[in-house]
């Protein structure tokens, strides 16, 4: 949660005050308004612009100056300007004097703000991805999102997905349905520990998980044990076994002999 300051100067005693701000309401989630002075309301104008409203005509308020009010926001995660109404006929921001005559504020009357964009934590214990009520922030993820598939549950993405990083830990599940997408901006990881695996499963014929950084699948072997290894990655090699325990043996099947062939090199 943040609290972004309106501050105010050389206003003065006026009829009334109206002041727009337009944001980017993917990244910032209006929730409130705190430290304000009587008389003063904030209402949703629409989904990304709110209205700032201080005056009862014909009684005057004298508006002094400093922090006018803070709007509190849940922050989503990404960049997003905080730009006050004054290029628009419909939100445009204005004062009434107290000799009747209007004023609109233009850009040079304003210094504009801005939230920068940072990467945040979500996290899942199952349900559905698309689905903010199942998320940990309470809102579905976006490209700055670090997301973490938790231990022992089941999720499902059955819309297009983002995020930046994506862990999915041992035990968890993460399945991403068919005519569906997930871009990971970052890397993306599924762990494993003795006993208990991660485990994607990307039910598109040609793939639908695209990761600009790096994908790590682990898979843990313990020494004095048959494993059955398959890799969900292609263009892997043996060289993925480099730094195992000892007594670990590579071999490969060939189904029409039924024959276990020993891999001798890596690569």
């Amino acid at each position: 949660n943040i609290d972004l300051p309106v501050n105010v100067t050389s206003i003065g005693t006026v009829f009334s005050l109206t002041v727009y701000y337009e944001y980017d309401n993917s990244v910032l989630n209006y929730t409130g308004f705190d430290n304000f002075p009587s008389g003063l309301v904030v209402t949703q104008q629409t989904s990304n612009i709110l209205k700032i409203l201080i005056g009862a005509f014909p009684a005057t308020t004298t508006i002094v100056d400093g922090t006018l009010v803070d709007l509190q926001f849940d922050y989503v995660g990404g960049p997003s300007d905080l730009e006050f109404g004054v290029d628009t006929d419909i939100y445009k921001s204005s004062m009434l004097k107290t000799d009747y005559t209007p004023f609109n504020f233009t850009s040079s009357d304003v210094t504009n703000g801005a939230v920068n964009g940072t990467y945040f934590a979500a996290s899942i214990d199952g349900g559905d991805w698309n689905t903010g009520s199942d998320w940990s922030t309470g809102v579905v993820p976006n490209s700055w999102a670090n997301v973490t598939v938790a231990s022992g549950t089941e999720s499902i993405i059955g819309a297009n997905a983002m995020a930046n990083d994506v862990t999915i830990e041992t035990g968890g599940q993460l399945t991403l349905n068919d005519g569906f997408t997930l871009t990971a901006g970052g890397d993306f990881l599924v762990e494993s520990v003795s006993g208990s695996n991660g485990s994607f499963i990307d039910e598109n014929s040609i793939g639908g998980l695209t990761v600009t950084g790096t994908t790590t699948v682990e898979n843990y072997l313990s020494a004095g044990n048959y494993h059955g290894i398959s890799m969900p990655v292609s263009g892997e090699t043996s060289t993925a076994f480099q730094g195992a325990p000892a007594n670990i043996y590579l071999k490969y099947y060939n189904e029409g002999t039924n024959d276990y062939t020993n891999i001798l090199n890596y690569g």
